[in-house]
């Protein structure tokens, strides 16, 4: 008997004291849990707030109106495509060896042609100047397309696959760096089956008053 009391006595003790280190853990996280609220206070509406902002996007910037603003990229673009447009049609030797005017978009030129008997060597390729002449040309379109004119001051060509009579090639020139006095390109020729046949890059100088 005297041994069942002091073993209920002791349970009591036990969980008391567990009690006791319970409440004195509340009491030391309270303070911290108090110092990070004041820290990073939260609005009331912040979470609606910014889910509302998720949804709208970006803020409007002051002073800038979006409809003026797609206006003038589109009005931007439209004279990007005259100026090519007009510069290829002036082309004779474009013209004499195919190529035809592809897509442009705001960086990129594209220009194509189907290789002809008479643009191959001996070996039966396509003859590497065929190769650089069209990548050269969607490199003239693209840097000539502003107001001021351009002319190239450094060209490079690898030929990276062979190609040969009835083969598709496409020239893709795309601007890479452009500042007051020079623009760099480069020019990726693709075959039929998309298969790179020749990486070009061109530096030009650019005219101003």
């Amino acid at each position: 008997m005297h041994s069942r009391v002091h073993t209920e006595r002791s349970r009591k003790q036990s969980g008391t004291d567990v009690r006791r280190q319970k409440t004195e853990d509340r009491s030391q996280k309270a303070p911290l849990l108090l110092a990070a609220l004041v820290a990073s206070p939260r609005k009331r509406g912040d979470g609606k707030r910014a889910r509302r902002q998720k949804s709208e996007g970006p803020p409007h910037r002051p002073g800038v109106d979006p409809l003026c603003s797609a206006v003038g990229n589109l009005s931007q673009m439209a004279d990007r495509v005259t100026q090519i447009t007009t510069a290829f049609e002036r082309d004779p030797y474009a013209k004499a060896q195919g190529y035809r005017l592809g897509e442009i978009t705001d960086t990129t030129v594209s220009v194509s042609m189907v290789v002809r008997d008479d643009q191959v060597n001996f070996l039966g390729g396509t003859h590497g100047g065929v190769v650089f002449s069209i990548a050269d040309c969607a490199f003239s379109l693209a840097s000539n397309a502003y107001p001021e004119d351009a002319v190239a001051v450094d060209t490079h060509l690898a030929i990276t696959a062979g190609t040969t009579v009835g083969d598709t090639l496409t020239a893709v020139a795309t601007e890479m760096a452009r500042s007051r006095s020079l623009a760099t390109y480069r020019v990726d020729v693709t075959r039929d089956d998309g298969r790179i046949a020749g990486v070009f890059t061109g530096t030009v100088f650019i005219k101003r008053p």
